[in-house]
């Protein structure tokens, strides 16, 4: 959990400052933003659908 995060956050943080140029400040701040959170908002859709893909409980014989 704790590298997902991590992942998580640096590559928001790429795409955060990739789009701001250090020392931007205002609407450029927002816009880096409203960019950055298209991309984890598709990596949530993608997590979701694959928890659909996960196994379910296992079945013991009786």
């Amino acid at each position: 959990m704790q590298l997902g995060t991590a992942l998580g956050i640096a590559t928001a943080s790429v795409v955060f400052f990739n789009h701001a140029p250090a020392g931007s400040h205002d609407s450029t701040v927002t816009h880096a933003f409203a960019g950055s959170v298209w991309y984890v908002i598709a990596a949530l859709a993608a997590m979701w659908a694959l928890l659909f893909r996960l196994p379910g409980p296992a079945r013991t014989a009786t």
